[in-house]
């Protein structure tokens, strides 16, 4: 607590805050409280921090996608879909050395669920967007008529990425998705996966690959 020496328009004696008031030979003075130097973090602790930072640049230039994506894995747990999707790209999709620590596309899972995926999938860039092509296992064909394809293309030079929640049925075994002006140019990488209408069964999304999209 602080004193005031001489009513208000006199100095403080005491401590405010991070402000110290004292006085010397008659006169008023204040100075800052010593801080105590933050402790410097360990390298695996930057490792740590920097993983999460590039995490979450990727997870959130798609969000809906695996809101969507990771909705049932996190059905009754405590966390969210977000957070279920971030905890898994953290554990299995993160690959470099600090202070250079990259997402690894390839290992990455957008959608996660026991639906049978896409089979023989491809990407190709066709005029002003990319032709998803793909097959349907046997096994998937008895959702024709209630599940459709999620499409996603991601562009690390822009930190964005471009999706539909709701394309073609899946028995169509194709579908162009139109993009961007701003996606011109850049590399893309390319994810599908297969959606129920019921929002019951979804599918592991399936990495297709990078393209030059020009």
């Amino acid at each position: 607590m602080a004193r005031l020496k001489g009513g208000i328009l006199g100095g403080i004696s005491g401590k405010i805050s991070d402000v110290i008031g004292y006085i010397r030979y008659g006169k008023a003075f204040v100075k800052m409280k010593s801080l105590k130097p933050l402790k410097k973090r360990t390298q695996s602790q930057l490792a740590a921090q920097q993983k999460m930072k590039v995490v979450n640049a990727f997870v959130n230039s798609m969000t809906a996608f695996v809101r969507i994506g990771f909705t049932l894995e996190a059905a009754n747990k405590t966390h969210s879909a977000n957070a279920a999707a971030k905890s898994y790209q953290l554990l299995n999709a993160v690959t470099g050395v600090y202070p250079s620590h990259v997402i690894d596309f390839a290992e990455a899972l957008l959608c996660k669920g026991d639906m049978e995926p896409p089979v023989n999938a491809s990407v190709a860039a066709l005029g002003n967007g990319i032709q998803f092509n793909w097959d349907v296992s046997r096994q998937t064909e008895v959702y024709h008529n209630q599940s459709r394809a999620m499409l996603l293309v991601h562009a690390p030079g822009l930190g964005k990425s471009f999706y539909t929640l709701s394309g073609a049925r899946i028995m169509e075994k194709s579908d162009f998705m139109e993009l961007p002006v701003n996606f011109k140019n850049q590399l893309l990488h390319a994810y599908i996966a297969f959606y129920a209408d019921d929002q019951k069964k979804i599918s592991n999304s399936v990495y297709l690959g990078s393209i030059n999209y020009q």
